[in-house]
């Protein structure tokens, strides 16, 4: 169910919607994005830039039977031989070894390092579902966060594009009550900003997002939905029904 939060929020949009209409609600929504993009990091920090691996090496390394047992290893593993279909076993252990790295901001770095050192298109990658997967399952508490100033600040494509995806991953299986709040407004924001710019690919990915965070009409808007002469918003349908339901109310006897 939404909580109280997401309530105010539809009603200040049915509001909107009452007193503007629904074009001038969708130039709000894309207005208000063009601002925040102009506030947001448009480059990557230094902590991003470099990847700093100097520290212990990986515990038990000998559960990792024929791979290195340093994060700089695994990543060379992951990334060559890449079309070489019988190296998918081993790069895809490799993979899981990265993932199992126990410091967050460790495990993170080394993941995005193997994945932008990967030339595979990720349409063609049979690793790419896994990363995405996996890669999810890392955006918990601070490194959450991290990640979505990520999703702006990136500069390596591959990296970003898995970073992205993930977080769409995350809304769209309704995994969202690992993110606070705040980390719920800012990735809806996130989707918001970044939606024009991204591949057919991506944009469904994050239509279904903001649809498994409840946020239909916002994917409706994206899509183009209720610019057009004659769409309805499923927000301004309720607003329609509750207003005619009222009115039969106060002529009922």
């Amino acid at each position: 169910m939404a909580g109280a939060y997401g309530i105010r929020r539809r009603i200040w949009l049915a509001a909107l919607v009452a007193v503007l209409g629904t074009g001038a609600v969708v130039a709000l929504v894309l207005r208000a994005a063009a601002e925040r993009r102009a506030h947001r990091p448009t480059s990557p920090s230094g902590e991003v830039q470099e990847l700093a691996f100097a520290g212990p090496r990986l515990q038990h390394p000998e559960a990792l039977p024929g791979l290195p047992d340093s994060l700089e290893g695994l990543i060379d593993v992951y990334a060559r031989r890449t079309d070489d279909p019988s190296a998918r076993a081993q790069r895809g252990a490799a993979l899981r070894a990265i993932f199992r790295e126990t410091d967050p901001s460790r495990r993170l770095f080394a993941a995005l390092a193997a994945v932008a050192a990967d030339p595979t298109p990720p349409e063609a990658d049979p690793l790419w579902p896994e990363v995405i997967q996996q890669l999810s399952q890392v955006w918990q508490e601070e490194v959450a966060s991290r990640g979505l100033d990520l999703m702006l600040a990136e500069s390596r494509p591959r990296a970003r594009q898995a970073v992205i995806s993930s977080f769409a991953h995350l809304a769209a299986t309704g995994q969202v009550a690992s993110l606070s709040r705040d980390q719920r407004t800012t990735m809806t924001n996130d989707f918001i900003d970044l939606f024009a710019h991204l591949s057919p690919v991506q944009q469904t990915e994050i239509q279904q997002g903001l649809r498994g965070m409840g946020e239909r009409d916002i994917a409706d808007v994206l899509r183009g939905k209720g610019v057009r002469a004659g769409d309805e918003l499923e927000i301004e349908r309720a607003h329609e029904k509750a207003l005619q339901e009222s009115k039969q109310a106060a002529t009922t006897p």
